[in-house]
Formats: C-alpha cells, sequence, structure tokens
C-alpha cells in the first residue's frame, strides 16, 4: 500500500533559538537518528561545504529511536562535531516531537537532505514527512525514495562526496524538478487522494469477486 503525502498545517512557532534568526542557508535532516540515515556522512559533506560557503548551517531533526543503536549515532555526531569546531553551525535536535511540531522546524530549512546509506526498507515515511514541510528535498539515489523520484532532488550517490556535490549543486541553483511540479505531484498523492485511490481499488475486487460468485 503507498504512503500518502500528510496535510499537515505549518504552525508559526516562535524560534528563539539564534539558530534560526539569522540570513544563513538551513540544510536539515529528518526521521529517526539511525546508522542507515547517512547523518555521519551528511556531516562530514556539511564541513566541507562549510569552508566553501561560510552562509549555511545544519539541523539535525532527528528523533533519538529507542533501538540503542540511534543513542550511540547521536553520541558520535555530538563528539564528531565538536572534533570539527562546528557547534556554533550544527544544531542537534533529538527529541520526539508531534507531526505539527517537526514540521514547523523543517518549515526552517531551505533544504531537507535524507542522505540514506543502504536499507532494505521499501518505503519511507521520513520522506513524505519532509514533503509535507513545502521544503525541497533531496535523497539518496536508492530504491527507498523510487515511488517520490518525480517529487525529489536526487544526490549523485551516496558517499560524502557525492553528498557534498549534490547539496553544493542546489546551493548554486541547480534544480531537477520545478515547484510547481513538486507541489502538482504532492497535490495528487495527499492522504485522502491515496486513501480513495486505494478504497477504489479494493471496492473494485469486492464487486468482481460478487459477480464471479453470481456467474459460478
Amino acid at each position: 500500500i503507498p504512503l500518502g503525502v500528510p496535510e499537515i498545517k505549518i504552525e508559526n512557532i516562535n524560534h528563539n533559538n539564534p539558530f534560526f534568526n539569522t540570513n544563513n542557508k538551513i540544510i536539515a535532516a529528518y526521521g529517526f537518528a539511525l546508522p542507515h540515515k547517512g547523518l555521519i556522512e551528511l556531516l562530514e559533506a556539511f564541513n566541507n561545504l562549510s569552508k566553501k560557503y561560510n552562509n549555511i548551517t545544519l539541523l539535525y531533526q532527528n528523533a533519538e529511536h529507542s533501538d540503542p543503536a540511534s543513542a550511540k549515532i547521536v553520541e558520535q555526531l555530538k563528539q564528531r562535531i565538536n572534533e570539527l569546531n562546528l557547534n556554533d553551525k550544527v544544531r542537534i535536535d533529538n527529541r520526539f516531537l508531534t507531526d505539527a511540531e517537526s514540521i514547523s522546524y523543517l518549515a526552517k530549512a531551505d533544504l531537507i537532505v535524507l542522505a540514506y546509506q543502504n536499507t532494505g526498507e521499501s518505503s519511507s515515511a521520513a520522506v513524505k514527512m519532509s514533503l509535507a514541510s513545502n521544503v525541497p528535498v533531496m535523497v539518496s539515489p536508492i530504491p527507498i525514495f523510487d515511488d517520490v523520484k518525480p517529487a525529489v532532488e536526487f544526490l549523485p550517490g551516496t558517499s560524502v562526496s557525492d553528498i557534498e556535490k549534490g547539496i553544493e549543486n542546489f546551493l548554486n541553483g541547480q534544480r531537477q524538478h520545478t515547484d510547481d511540479e513538486v507541489k502538482k505531484w504532492k497535490d495528487e498523492h495527499t492522504f485522502p487522494i491515496v486513501s480513495q485511490r486505494i478504497f477504489n481499488i479494493l471496492r473494485s475486487l469486492w464487486i468482481n469477486n460478487l459477480l464471479d460468485n453470481f456467474e459460478n
């Protein structure tokens, strides 16, 4: 069953944190903090880019999962941020927030990057939530994102250099889809539209089954 794009009202929360009150370009990550999400790789790519672009910041809007590996990756991120002296340019928020709260933070970003590495998952809820923020979304070129191809930008690959290149292309104005193209796809894939489509399919199957039984 395909996942639709949720329709979430973006709340105008007063973000007093100075991180959000600058003219910097905010690059964001979203979803549970887990090893396959490419969060460390994104940090390394951002570190390289920050040496060329002094007006970019990085927001990790990644809740900590109950899986022990999640706490470990959060700790690794914090340690690496300290090592790279990026504390003034990187913000980690690993609280478990409501969808509306999460989206309100994501909506402050200029680009959301889901730099996933290898995963056996067939679909991503995080990318649908990211799309709901109305911010451009860039993803890894792996099968988990095949169902949203018309609505997202794709990184050249999953390595640090690929992530760096993809983000830099975006910063320099290169886009694979226009905002109108993305909006059209999202409008056709909201929860109500997808739900109605599934209902119609199930109803057709039910009717066909009744007709088959009647004819037999």
